[in-house]
C-alpha cells in the first residue's frame, strides 16, 4: 500500500479505495518491479530484460509506461529518474 494505491503483486492489480485501476499489463510489470525493489534503483536494461523479454524494444517503451504510471499514480515524484542509469520507486 502506498498513499490512496494498493498493489495486488499476486494478480498485478492495481487499486485506488475500492476501484480498480485499469494500466496496461507492460506497465503494471514495472511498477511490480519497482515496488518489489522499493528505495532501490532499478536499472533501465533490467527492467527492459525483464518486462520485454524475448522481444526487442527502444527505450521509448519503457520511457513510455514510466510517464503513464506517472500519470495514473498523479504524481511525478513517486518514481524518481537517475538519468542514463534507472529508476527508484520512493
Amino acid at each position: 500500500e502506498f498513499g490512496e494505491f494498493r498493489f495486488d503483486a499476486e494478480k498485478l492489480v492495481l487499486w485506488r479505495g475500492a476501484k480498480n485501476v485499469s494500466v496496461p499489463p507492460k506497465a503494471t510489470a514495472v511498477l511490480s518491479i519497482l515496488l518489489s525493489n522499493h528505495g532501490e534503483l532499478v536499472e533501465r536494461r533490467a527492467l527492459i530484460d525483464t518486462v520485454w523479454q524475448d522481444t526487442f524494444v527502444e527505450d521509448g517503451n519503457l520511457s513510455q509506461a514510466i510517464s503513464l504510471l506517472r500519470k495514473t499514480l498523479g504524481s511525478s515524484s513517486i518514481i524518481q529518474t537517475a538519468p542514463r542509469r534507472g529508476y527508484r520507486f520512493t
